[in-house]
């Protein structure tokens, strides 16, 4: 299931690069597809062809251009390594062909670089996110409060993956409580900061959380 994205609130031009990629490819798909028709014999120039036979022509030039433009990304991938914006781009054309596992297998990859900065995390956080992919989700969240440990909103969207797994919930707390406390040394320069212990109150991820000795005695 899809978190309750804080960090939308502070990168949200950012994070909607993803949409744009997806929305690139399905526009490349749409140009080769029309492309296509336009190259392809009508009827009555190949009278001798049955219907079906102009409609197998047309899918596999259609899987002809797109696999040519998939291999173009990944050759651009694999030249420059470094390059988020174009491993971000391969990974969502390969969701957008059915393939999320290759999708996940790139952007694994580019997060590892060590260009890697906190606007790639957290597109790759968001990739994650979308496709329902918790484990790698975390991973690139884990990478994020170890880029930016002293962001409140960090800590707090790891807690809210930890705290999904019931069984997690001392584990989100120590995650959260950390969190938290970032957060309280900044409103008490920054009263208009968001307060993430009321958020908290209100998430149902923390739920067990919130039944912790723990959690009941923090002082906001």
């Amino acid at each position: 299931m899809p978190i309750n994205w804080t960090w939308q609130k502070i990168d949200k031009k950012n994070i909607e690069k993803i949409n744009e990629k997806y929305v690139e490819m399905k526009e490349d798909i749409k140009e080769r597809q029309e492309k296509v028709m336009k190259q392809t014999p009508q009827k009555n120039e190949v009278k001798e062809k049955s219907q079906e036979q102009i409609q197998k022509e047309k899918a596999d030039e259609q899987n002809r251009l797109a696999g040519d433009a998939l291999k173009k990304l990944e050759a651009d991938v694999t030249a420059k390594p470094g390059d988020f914006d174009q491993a971000l781009r391969l990974a969502s054309t390969h969701v957008l062909m059915g393939q999320n596992q290759k999708g996940v297998d790139v952007l694994i990859k580019s997060i590892a670089q060590p260009e890697v900065n906190m606007t790639n995390l957290l597109l790759a956080a968001e990739f994650f996110n979308r496709i329902g992919d918790s484990k790698n989700l975390e991973a690139a969240l884990v990478n994020l409060t170890e880029k930016v440990p002293d962001s409140p909103e960090g800590w707090f969207d790891l807690a809210g993956v930890q705290a999904s797994h019931g069984s997690r919930a001392r584990e989100a707390w120590g995650t959260l409580a950390k969190a938290l406390a970032l957060d309280k040394q900044r409103r008490a320069t920054n009263a208009t900061a968001d307060n993430l212990y009321e958020r908290v109150q209100g998430d149902p991820r923390f739920t067990d959380v919130r039944r912790l000795p723990e959690f009941k005695a923090w002082q906001p």
